[in-house]
């Protein structure tokens, strides 16, 4: 069993790091599976990994969210990438950057899409984390879900995040399809 996930013992999740269990028990430490490239769309830190296995090739792909500031910061900017592995131990970001204005490696996907607040200038509205990628059979074709700030005038409603939805045939170019409005209870002093 393989197990990565975000460190944040520097602040903003540093390093995807990556540990095996042969029992689920105990855990053996492998190293840090992903880092940031100074500089780059991905350059404060790294968030939720998500891996699968493509049947087509073979290769393991790890998609994960890339940050460029923390979450405050109004400059912040959260973007999907992808990183590629033969033994789910040695990992490098795929070659290639979909997402205009910026440099670095794997860069597949910014949630720049009519239904976001991506690219409205507030604290939180340049959202695209959390990736959860599955095959759509039915359609022959890769799904991937990520966390977004839906646009109020596109939702009629209040801000609220959500989840926006792109399609793709090869796991690195990406065309978003719509959004899931997230459901959410509101809290009152009132009522509880």
């Amino acid at each position: 069993y393989h197990l990565y996930f975000q460190n944040e013992d520097q602040g903003a999740g540093d390093n995807l790091e990556h540990y095996t269990s042969a029992d689920l028990r105990s855990l053996t430490y492998v190293g840090p599976a992903l880092q940031p490239t100074t500089g780059a769309w991905d350059r404060y830190g790294l968030w939720a990994p998500h891996v699968i296995k493509n049947p087509a090739d073979g290769l393991y792909y790890m998609f994960y969210a890339g940050v460029t500031a923390a979450g405050g910061n109004p400059t912040a900017q959260q973007r999907i990438g992808v990183a590629t592995s033969t033994d789910l131990t040695n990992w490098t970001k795929v070659s290639l950057n979909n997402c205009d204005g910026t440099s670095g490696d794997g860069c597949v996907y910014e949630c720049d899409e009519s239904w976001t607040l991506w690219g409205n200038g507030g604290s939180y509205y340049d959202q695209c984390r959390d990736p959860f990628v599955q095959w759509d059979a039915a359609r022959g074709r890769w799904l991937l879900f990520t966390t977004v700030q839906l646009d109020n005038t596109v939702i009629g409603g209040p801000w609220t995040q959500g989840v926006s939805v792109a399609s793709s045939t090869d796991l690195l170019h990406w065309t978003g399809l719509g959004y899931i409005k997230a459901t959410k209870r509101l809290w009152s002093e009132e009522g509880g």
